[in-house]
């Protein structure tokens, strides 16, 4: 079930049932029992006991307990149904991500200038303070939208009861009725004045670019991540990854994967702890070029694979990165360069770890007689929704 479909049938039936507060009786009910109806997808989600592929690796990255048990007898029948019978079960461990140690050099060229530091530091200072004022302004004015909103909902609830009680009274007593009724005025609205942000500082404008720098570049013993996610395609991990039983599932399992690429960053931070228990005999879909698990490969540049193609491009761009921001020693101190190229002229690589998903690959018979197989999560014990 879509997330974006739970949140919106749960918004249409808060807005729903808000309004029967507004009717009479009768009406009112009917309007509750059609909101409620709304809240239906978040039912199905909390019953059907499956999780999304976003949802999954949040529990993955979130989840304190790092201990991973085999599905118990009871935990199987919550997933698979009481009237399953199980045909057979495989361990698998899914790669999320390599911890990769890798050599390089490369040249760069660009035109040089000397970045002016002291103004940087200054207006970027300005520009960063004018932004915090403006959280604790939004802060403060969040904090008053609550009680005006409350304020405003009673204001609303006393001028709908007093409209009812004037309409209920005799001709010649509505006049006395809503004297007797009116109530306080209508509470203010809080109002929000943010500070004017300036524009964000641009650095070459800081800079004034006088001549052409060339130079080398060249790292030993660089720690590198990799998510897999980076390979953005189905085919492209298969090529780099040896996939020998239930390919068609690992399919399906792997087009969702990439449809998640909002996780890339934090599975790369992510420090992986998994402990397995010593009863499940897991098979690893493993990198297809198993020495470059126990040396360093030397790349060909001309001919480089999926993976070696994406850590070149990242080495390039943390190059350019540096560069920009004057970090980079070879250049020198408050030199940067613009309209840089940067050529890798060598590159090695070697994985040193990987950082797994565990799963459970389930084929059984549902209470139909029908076949089916069912990936399951080790980490959260819930189906992996996968299509």
């Amino acid at each position: 079930m879509s997330k974006k479909l739970r949140w919106l049938s749960t918004i249409i039936s808060l807005v729903i049932i808000s309004l029967g507060f507004f009717k009479e009786t009768a009406i009112a009910w009917e309007l509750v029992v059609i909101g409620a109806l709304f809240l239906i997808p978040w039912l199905i989600t909390k019953f059907d006991n499956e999780y999304n592929m976003s949802e999954v690796l949040s529990k993955y990255i979130y989840l304190k307990e790092n201990k991973v048990n085999a599905f118990s007898e009871e935990e199987y029948k919550k997933l698979l149904g009481v009237n399953s019978t199980i045909i057979r079960e495989n361990a698998y461990l899914f790669p999320l991500g390599y911890e990769i140690q890798s050599s390089y050099t490369c040249t760069y060229t660009g035109m040089a200038g000397r970045f002016d530091q002291s103004s940087w530091n200054r207006d970027v200072g300005h520009w960063n303070d004018i932004i915090a004022k403006n959280k604790v302004i939004q802060q403060r004015y969040d904090d008053l939208m609550g009680p005006y909103q409350m304020a405003l909902q009673t204001y609303n609830l006393a001028q709908q009861t007093r409209a009812q009680t004037v309409q209920q009274t005799s001709q010649k007593n509505k006049l006395l009725a809503a004297i007797l009724t009116s109530g306080g005025s209508k509470p203010k609205k809080p109002t929000l004045k943010l500070l004017k942000l300036p524009k964000e500082p641009e650095r070459d404008k800081y800079t004034k670019f006088t001549d052409k720098k060339t130079g080398n570049i060249s790292r030993n013993m660089v720690n590198l991540n990799y998510c897999t996610l980076e390979y953005g395609s189905r085919d492209k991990f298969n090529n780099d990854h040896i996939i020998e039983n239930d390919k068609d599932t690992f399919g399906f399992l792997i087009d969702s994967y990439m449809k998640v690429d909002k996780w890339k960053d934090k599975i790369n931070k992510h420090v992986d702890n998994i402990e397995i228990d010593e009863s499940i005999k897991a098979e690893t879909i493993s990198f297809s070029e198993k020495d470059v698990l126990k040396k360093a490969k030397v790349v060909n540049l001309s001919n480089r694979s999926d993976i070696e193609s994406v850590l070149c491009n990242n080495v390039i761009n943390d190059i350019k990165k540096s560069i920009d921001e004057c970090n980079l020693p070879e250049i020198g101190d408050n030199i940067r360069l613009k309209d840089v190229k940067v050529e890798i002229t060598k590159f090695s690589y070697k994985i040193n770890a990987t950082k797994f998903l565990p799963l459970q690959f389930v084929e059984y018979t549902n209470k139909k007689g029908k076949n089916d197989i069912k990936v399951l999560d080790f980490m959260s014990k819930y189906r992996i929704e996968i299509k």
